[in-house]
């Protein structure tokens, strides 16, 4: 699928899935038919995004901007409340913080043409 959107000389960005939060039980091990637990704290950490940093390691020119990792960096601030809560959406403040960021990177990856 790559290789298919790079021969559209469109610029990739992977954008990362925002966490679930502390408030739900941690991510166990895979379930009976291989499945990933559904929504448990770091499921995504665990399973997803070691594979996809395999696929950007092969694919470099991929781009990614991280809302993952901004709301851990602001864990102790703008999502304080939302880390220790059980609900996975943002709003107001939180949310537009998140809007901005990515915001600035599609910005940014297309400017650099």
């Amino acid at each position: 699928m790559i290789k298919e959107l790079e021969k559209t000389k469109s610029k990739l960005i992977r954008v990362t899935q925002s966490p679930v939060t502390r408030g739900f039980p941690p991510a166990g091990e895979l379930t009976g038919d291989g499945k990933a637990p559904r929504r448990t704290a770091g499921v995504m950490q665990k399973y997803l995004y070691p594979w996809a940093l395999e696929v950007i390691k092969q694919h470099p020119q991929i781009s990614v901007c991280d809302p993952w990792q901004y709301c851990q960096d602001h864990d102790s601030d703008t999502y304080q409340q939302w880390w220790a809560g059980k609900n996975v959406h943002f709003k107001g403040a939180a949310a537009d913080a998140l809007g901005q960021i990515l915001a600035e990177h599609v910005l940014k990856v297309t400017q650099d043409r």
